[in-house]
């Protein structure tokens, strides 16, 4: 077994596309009956004006640390079996995905609720 599929999150800040797939097939896990997922994407409006893109920055260090915390508190609260949290950074165009959440749990409600409160406390 590598390191990677030992390793139980996938934390990353990103300047290129998301991936889902790549998302879910980390979370995979045979002792897993769930998979809940959450891809925020770029909508063409903003309380009632048009948006073409949008705009990401972060200090990398730092924001992927908090995602971790975030992780391992999803993973106390729900227990979960690996949570992926992923956001792109600089432009994100109308359409494309600007954040993906995915967890596996053993029971689909731990694998729903965490990924609800993993996308409203990011």
């Amino acid at each position: 077994r590598d390191e990677i599929s030992m390793c139980p999150d996938l934390i990353r800040l990103d300047n290129k596309p998301l991936s889902n797939d790549e998302a879910v097939t980390f979370v995979g896990d045979p002792g897993c009956g769930a998979i809940s997922t959450f891809l925020g994407t770029t909508r063409n409006n903003f309380q009632g004006k048009k948006v073409a893109t949008l705009s990401y920055e972060a200090y990398g260090g730092m924001a992927e640390k908090e995602m971790q915390k975030l992780a391992n508190r999803a993973r106390e609260q729900f227990a979960i079996s690996k949570c992926v949290i992923l956001h792109r950074i600089g432009e994100v165009p109308v359409g494309d995905i600007s954040v993906i959440i995915a967890v596996s749990a053993p029971h689909r409600r731990a694998a729903l609720d965490a990924c609800s409160w993993l996308i409203d406390e990011l």
